[in-house]
């Protein structure tokens, strides 16, 4: 994963002209090298949808819950992924924190081992 990132952000740069977007430094960015809007992934979201044949309404929030759900099952803490989600209260990042019960043992398991 980190190489296929590396990868990406070699092409990025190379490509888009995301440097210079009024100081925007955008991870996704358009063939045309300008960062990705909110609309364009909507559009995106809502093809994919189609293509998979999924009918229920999928919003893009859901992908960014998704998401720092799961950075903080795997270990991430609160204040990292906070960082991340651009959060500038962590009670807001917990708001997307719905352990698991594997990853509620795991942490169990770590804390009773003494680490």
């Amino acid at each position: 994963c980190q190489r296929d990132l590396g990868a990406w952000l070699a092409v990025r740069d190379a490509e888009g002209d995301w440097k210079r977007q009024a100081g925007i430094q955008s991870f996704f960015i358009t063939t045309g090298g300008r960062p990705l809007t909110g609309t364009t992934v909507r559009e995106i979201l809502e093809w994919a949808c189609k293509e998979a044949k999924i009918r229920k309404k999928v919003w893009t929030h859901a992908l960014r819950h998704t998401r720092i759900t799961e950075l903080l099952q795997h270990g991430m803490t609160v204040q990292e992924v906070a960082v991340i989600a651009g959060h500038t209260d962590v009670r807001t990042t917990m708001r997307y924190y719905h352990p698991s019960e594997a990853s509620l043992q795991k942490a169990y398991d770590k804390a009773a081992k003494g680490g």
